[in-house]
């Protein structure tokens, strides 16, 4: 984080992985969401003293795996500097891939003034249940 604003950015921004090896439903229990907040509070305090925005962006399966979740983070860790990086593709499911409008939007009525940054990737949803990414002259946005 030190030198983050020398190449020219204010925001730095991570994720939480994963407590395993791919998908594993560890990362869905308290004890990882816990042991998560411990890193990114330390993460957080840093963040303050050195001027920068720390981004951390939810994803399926990761302890910070919903918007609820991030929600959660930013009541427990009250630090201006913590804010989430929002990919919506990293949210979406095979049970909430035809409800994606309203991910989108709970995810700014509940998070928005918190969103330091926001990104888009394109994807299908491959027929074992897993985003698969495609090219952008694939792109589902371009129809």
């Amino acid at each position: 984080m030190l030198y983050t604003k020398a190449f020219g950015s204010e925001v730095i921004a991570t994720e939480t992985g994963s407590v395993g090896k791919g998908y594993t439903t560890d990362n869905f229990t308290e004890e990882a969401f816990q042991k998560a907040l411990r890193i990114i509070r330390g993460m957080a305090e840093q963040a303050e003293k050195t001027g920068v925005i720390l981004g951390i962006e939810p994803g399926i399966n990761h302890p910070l795996c919903s918007i609820d979740k991030a929600k959660r983070m930013l009541e427990e860790i009250p630090i201006n500097n913590l804010r989430i990086l929002l990919d919506i593709a990293n949210l979406i499911t095979p049970d909430n891939i035809n409800h994606q409008d309203e991910v989108i939007e709970e995810a700014f009525d509940k998070r928005g003034p918190w969103i330091c940054h926001c990104h888009l990737k394109d994807f299908v949803m491959g027929e074992d249940g897993i985003e698969q990414a495609i090219h952008i002259v694939q792109s589902l946005m371009t129809e």
